[in-house]
């Protein structure tokens, strides 16, 4: 279509072509205005194509009309070659403002990297050429709680100080973007030879040099980063991303600060964690929670303590699913917050007459940190204990050990 169109006003502008037609004719503004709005009308299809095409169309005619002004010494040209001198600048401007605004599109804002839009239309290419790359998955270690106790502003100063220091470890090959929160992808070509452990290593490594500017915070900076090959472990875009956060999520599993490179059994274990959802969901309507209470002793006296509360889930088809597999699964939801609430107020209604009468026993009760930073942690706690009657010095809570 461009090369049409620029042919047609090529042999418009061009004296011994059959269908040319005067400047001086009544038709040279109806040519000069058609060309202007081509031109344009290019730029804004295609910036980078079709603005070029406009501006060597356009550079054309001006210098095909100032050589009929030269050898005609007639000034009648000269309007239309200033206005296509001014429409030369225009789709100059307009091409410029395209590529910035195309460049700000693609870029995060808070720290300046490629954005989510950005990296994954980077996989899709990489994908479509069937150029093999690695993918790293890399997400921060309890950020949340740093961006829910010390506020946003500090999590936005610490994103921009992760991104600092991994781009001192970052090699040439590698394009860093920002899936969104304090989530990190790494895109790493493979047409030269690459240690890709050595590079998520590095990545692990340049945060433990990071120190929090508030130094009684006590929070210190981590990440699990997940590794997946193309196009050895997935066949697009979709699936590595996948894969990738697969990786990650084992990484965590083994104690976090690490990373973990993609193997085919990850895949039966998240389809595992899956079906462990969908049994803790179908838990709650069927009541198959139930709870165990643990007798605690003194180690000098030998004397009993109190009781832990621990609970447990029966899956109905004589099928015992133990709290190590199910509490990991439900930190990832909401449910881990129902499931706190259930074990407080079962566990206070059912010891509440016997702790009325042994106030130097206390129940130990497991809560999620996530729970306990809810905004009516409190009011829920102070509800179940008026509701049961129990008395309040009597409970222990503890933070669960999946959280730490």
């Amino acid at each position: 279509m461009y090369l049409f169109l620029m042919s047609v006003i090529i042999l418009c502008n061009n004296p011994n072509s059959p269908i040319h037609i005067e400047r001086a004719s009544t038709f040279s503004g109806v040519i000069t205005a058609f060309e202007f709005m081509v031109a344009i009308w290019m730029t804004l299809t295609d910036a980078k194509v079709g603005g070029r095409i406009a501006i060597g169309l356009l550079g054309f005619s001006v210098f095909s009309a100032a050589m009929s002004l030269v050898k005609t010494r007639d000034g009648a040209a000269a309007p239309g070659v200033c206005l296509m001198i001014a429409a030369i600048i225009a789709i100059m401007l307009i091409r410029h403002g395209m590529r910035k605004e195309q460049e700000l599109s693609s870029i995060d804002m808070l720290t300046g990297i490629a954005n989510r839009r950005s990296m994954v239309a980077m996989i899709h290419e990489y994908v479509e050429r069937r150029e093999p790359f690695y993918l790293l998955y890399m997400d921060l270690d309890h950020f949340k709680y740093l961006n829910d106790i010390q506020g946003h502003e500090k999590g936005d100063r610490v994103l921009r100080q992760v991104v600092e220091l991994w781009q001192t470890v970052n090699c040439k090959q590698a394009t860093l973007g920002r899936l969104g929160g304090d989530e990190f992808l790494c895109l790493v070509s493979r047409k030269e030879e690459v240690g890709i452990e050595d590079l998520a290593s590095r990545y692990v490594s340049a945060l433990s040099g990071w120190k929090d500017d508030d130094r009684y915070s006590g929070f210190y900076l981590s990440v699990s980063i997940g590794i997946a090959a193309y196009p050895e472990d997935a066949r697009t875009g979709k699936e590595i991303l996948r894969k990738a956060d697969i990786a990650m999520y084992s990484a965590k599993k083994d104690g976090r600060n690490s990373f973990c490179k993609y193997d085919a059994w990850f895949d039966r274990a998240f389809l595992r964690e899956q079906n462990v959802e969908i049994i803790l969901r179908e838990a709650f309507k069927n009541h198959k929670f139930y709870l165990v209470y643990q007798p605690q002793f003194e180690t000098n006296t030998k004397k009993i303590h109190g009781f832990e509360a621990l609970i447990r889930l029966n899956n109905g088809n004589g099928e015992q699913i133990g709290p190590g597999e199910f509490i990991p699964v439900a930190e990832k939801s909401t449910l881990i917050i129902e499931i706190g609430e259930f074990v407080l107020r079962e566990a206070t209604k059912d010891f509440a007459p016997y702790m009325r009468e042994h106030r130097n026993l206390t129940l130990s009760i497991n809560i999620s940190a996530k729970q306990i930073l809810s905004d009516n942690f409190v009011e829920l706690v102070r509800g179940i204990l008026e509701e049961n009657n129990f008395p309040a010095e009597c409970l222990e809570i503890e933070i669960t050990e999946y959280c730490l």
